[in-house]
């Protein structure tokens, strides 16, 4: 939890997937009143075992491109 450059988050979630390898991802981006957002399901192995978890994403408009204001994996 925290505020992290691209650069940290990038860092973070290398570290992440290094750990919990992908098998899988779903994901669906929607837009509600200019605020885009999206959310999916990540299935990967951890220590061998599958596992799932939910990701979240909100987006935020800077000039003709949005970049990511919020990452939670959960």
């Amino acid at each position: 939890s925290g505020y992290f450059s691209s650069s940290q988050l990038y860092n973070i979630l290398d570290n992440f997937f290094n750990v919990h390898r992908p098998i899988n991802f779903k994901f669906a981006i929607r837009r509600s009143d200019n605020n885009p957002y999206g959310f999916g399901t990540l299935t990967y192995e951890n220590k061998g075992r599958k596992e799932t978890a939910q990701v979240y994403i909100s987006l935020r408009q800077q000039g003709d491109n949005y970049i990511i204001a919020q990452l939670t994996i959960k």
